[in-house]
């Protein structure tokens, strides 16, 4: 009877563990026990071994009945715990973020579309005008020469007329401004002139001391309105003088050159857009509907169609 006792308690001690291996191994044991005891009931003392081997594997088959349902019960118990946390997982795939991630990153990519294309035409707009101004600036040199030239042939005008004045003091033997000496000279010469033809030649000698009397004027004018203001203001050679250093330089480093470098970085942030979210994204929810078709194929092949 002892050994009975001990063969009756060993199983529920196994059963205590919770590793589903020694359960079974419990289990196989004591099927093995039953059927000895069984035999060597019956071959050990006739009807009175039946009855004690009968008595016997009666008690380990019920142990083993109970470890069965224990442990079915307890298999049960794990499934349902892992059949909730799936549940908790589809769940939270039924949330919709793909969509959601869709619809932003189509957003941003409109408002990404009409910047890279705002850019795009900025960018153009500004190689044009810089590349205008460029050839402004070549022309300075051919500018300056003409300036150079202008401001000689006025020099050489104003020359001219200093010269007639001096000559026109001598034949009148008297020095005046160039106006005057003019005037004089001209009722000189109408006064040398033979009778009737003076009034012949007045009109013309008139009409030339108006002209050349202009000429002083015309020169002092050219040098101070024109001449100055360009060669000083417009296009001097002096450091930091002239549309070059005051206007151009500046807006081309300060204006045109920080703007292209944004452009620049916007195009790349662009780039690194579509590379490194939009492209990614996209694979990755491409990948995401595969796997949920293939979990849609699972759950019909192995009838979970009505789980959550």
């Amino acid at each position: 009877m002892g050994e009975e006792k001990q063969a009756v308690e060993a199983p529920s001690d196994g059963f205590l563990a919770e590793e589903q291996e020694a359960v079974d191994q419990d289990l196989e044991a004591a099927q093995q026990l039953s059927r000895r005891r069984f035999l060597t009931g019956a071959l050990a003392g006739g009807a009175a071994g039946l009855v004690v081997a009968a008595c016997t594997g009666a008690v380990v088959w019920k142990v083993v009945d109970t470890q069965a349902d224990l442990a079915k019960a307890t298999a049960d118990d794990e499934i349902a715990r892992l059949q909730g946390l799936v549940d908790l997982y589809e769940k939270l795939e039924r949330v919709g973020l793909d969509a959601i991630i869709q619809t932003g990153m189509a957003a941003v990519g409109l408002l990404f579309g009409g910047l890279e294309l705002g850019a795009n035409g900025l960018k153009s707009g500004l190689e044009l005008v810089e590349k205008g101004l460029l050839s402004i600036e070549k022309t300075f040199p051919i500018v300056q020469t003409g300036i150079e030239w202008v401001e000689k042939g006025v020099s050489a005008l104003a020359d001219g007329i200093d010269a007639l004045q001096t000559t026109l003091g001598r034949v009148i033997d008297k020095a005046s401004p160039i106006t005057e000496a003019l005037g004089d000279f001209v009722t000189f010469v109408l006064d040398k002139l033979p009778f009737g033809i003076g009034d012949k030649v007045q009109s013309v000698l008139d009409s030339l001391s108006s002209l050349v009397s202009g000429i002083p004027e015309l020169i002092e004018g050219i040098n101070t309105h024109l001449l100055e203001p360009l060669r000083q203001d417009w296009f001097s050679t002096e450091e930091g003088k002239g549309l070059d250093d005051a206007l151009l330089k500046p807006l081309v480093e300060h204006v045109f050159d920080p703007l292209e470098a944004h452009l620049g970085d916007l195009a790349g942030l662009i780039d690194t857009w579509q590379q490194k979210l939009v492209a990614p994204s996209q694979q990755a929810i491409e990948e995401r509907a595969m796997i949920r078709e293939q979990i849609a194929q699972y759950k019909k092949e192995h009838g979970l169609e009505g789980s959550a």
